[in-house]
């Protein structure tokens, strides 16, 4: 008795997470480097030196601002550049009124330190990172230079 009421439980745990998870779940289709630097009006090399990421509510938009090394595309105006990105979710109140830092697989975040190549999309004055594929690690910085090297052919 105490194993089959086990199993239903388990059961139901199990539904419970796949329905919550899959609920909140975007989905973003991957975009090509031609697309990336296409809708892109500055690209740049650099590491995330701030973030606000006090949360205003569940679903505010966050700030960064990247110390910019290398600009690949576009003019940046000055060495540090600000830009905006979906806020996460994040998370719920605790008892003591803050929230918990919940972070899921398909939102858009970054972290202090974080570095690599940013393509941004420029909106009044202000940059914007509204997908997940605008920004890619270091390590693919050669391929992008070979990619913006062939378009400028």
């Amino acid at each position: 008795m105490k194993k089959k009421i086990s199993a239903i439980l388990l059961f139901a745990i199990v539904i419970c997470l796949v329905f919550t998870g899959s609920a909140h779940a975007k989905k973003w289709k991957a975009m090509s480097y031609e697309d990336l630097i296409a809708a892109s009006d500055l690209i740049v090399t650099g590491k995330v030196i701030w973030i606000n990421n006090e949360p205003v509510s569940t679903n505010s938009k966050d700030e960064a601002t990247i110390m910019v090394s290398k600009t690949l595309k576009g003019k940046e105006e000055s060495k540090m550049v600000g830009l905006v990105y979906p806020g996460v979710n994040k998370g719920y109140k605790t008892y003591d009124g803050k929230f918990t830092s919940v972070r899921s697989h398909d939102e858009v975040f970054f972290d202090i330190e974080q570095e690599g190549v940013w393509f941004l999309k420029k909106k009044g004055k202000k940059f914007y990172i509204n997908h997940p594929s605008r920004f890619k690690p270091l390590f693919f910085l050669p391929k992008i230079e070979e990619v913006l090297n062939k378009q400028k052919k």
